[in-house]
């Protein structure tokens, strides 16, 4: 399992998240990657994955559709995250994660009742079944879900800035997420980088130099937490 480290930045507005999409967008400097349409679903035994000491875990079947381009292509990628944390904007978990076949993904969102060792799929059994402990003749049920729309931009104007601190070229891409749940709809900035303080200043001057870095600041809450709370960035 490696570590995954994420600035999440929460934006206020859909105003404001649209500026942002139409700065990077116009932007010569940054390259626009793709727009998908992204269903996690979160599957658990008994309450066993998420009450995983020494903090919750999770287990996520996504479906992620290309919508723009517009193309046929589907995606399903399973992923475990564990002991996650969210300080000062920056995100880290332990993260696992490979792309499913067909027919097991479809077979899980659609039935997930039945047993685990009836899947024959390695990566259920080594990184979920015997991970969590769970029961190989017990199904999964679906905990819950909600749907994320991602814009993804490729920032490789950053690379050589990165590379000038740190002496590694990284080309960070920048996501930006609509998040769709059953109590409202949260906007949100995540990049994935090894360099969080050097990147957060690049992106924080990108926005204020494309005057939109008002109403941007750093989440509190990661996507499933507020999932879990019922509302968007809440100590609760």
């Amino acid at each position: 399992m490696g570590i995954e480290i994420e600035i999440k930045k929460r934006i206020c507005s859909r105003q404001v998240f649209d500026n942002i999409d139409k700065a990077l967008r116009s932007s010569p400097l940054v390259a626009f990657k793709q727009k998908r349409r992204m269903r996690d679903v979160f599957l658990d035994q008994n309450n066993k994955i998420h009450s995983w000491q020494p903090q919750f875990a999770v287990f996520r079947l996504r479906v992620a559709d290309c919508i723009e381009p517009m193309t046929q292509e589907q995606r399903f990628i399973a992923t475990v995250k564990c002991k996650a944390t969210l300080i000062d904007g920056v995100s880290r978990a332990e993260e696992h994660e490979v792309l499913f076949q067909d027919p097991v993904a479809t077979s899980l969102l659609q039935n997930p009742s039945p047993p685990i060792h009836a899947l024959d799929n390695e990566f259920v059994e080594m990184q979920v079944l015997k991970r969590f402990h769970l029961d190989p003749a017990v199904g999964f049920s679906i905990f819950g879900e909600y749907t994320t729309i991602r814009t993804s931009f490729d920032m490789a104007c950053w690379k050589d800035a990165i590379f000038q601190q740190h002496g590694v070229y990284e080309t960070p891409i920048l996501e930006l997420d609509e998040t769709i749940y059953s109590f409202g709809t949260a906007f949100e900035i995540e990049l994935e980088t090894a360099f969080p303080a050097t990147v957060e200043s690049l992106l924080m001057n990108f926005l204020t130099e494309n005057a939109c870095a008002e109403g941007v600041s750093k989440s509190k809450k990661s996507k499933f937490i507020n999932f879990l709370n019922g509302n968007i960035d809440s100590h609760l």
